[in-house]
């Protein structure tokens, strides 16, 4: 009997385009399902990892200027000890300088 209505159906035309425009319609409902679902599985990770990098740049920024304050702290360290024993400085300056050219050299 099941094939009985498989061959009316299969000999009517506007049936068979009917089904096929069924069909289609719900073709395109599973992919705009689809699309929709799968652009709301990535927007979480998506939304994860651009707000951990917003983090990571906010703590380089923060050691950034830590190292900056660090290093303004030594040369001005270093100025201050240059000026307290000007002598010495050029001679330690002078013998790091020879150090450096016979390493150099080789």
């Amino acid at each position: 009997m099941v094939d009985m209505g498989l061959n009316e159906a299969a000999a009517e035309p506007g049936v068979i385009r009917a089904e096929f425009a069924k069909l289609r319609e719900e073709l395109a409902s599973i992919r705009e399902m689809l699309t929709t679902t799968g652009a709301d599985i990535l927007s979480g990770p998506k939304a994860a990892a651009e707000s951990r990098l917003a983090s990571l740049q906010g703590e380089v920024e923060k050691l950034a200027a830590e190292l900056k304050g660090q290093g303004s702290e030594v040369l001005q360290r270093i100025d201050h000890k240059v000026q307290e024993r000007p002598l010495t400085s050029i001679a330690v300056a002078f013998g790091v300088g020879l150090l450096a050219a016979q390493l150099l050299r080789r």
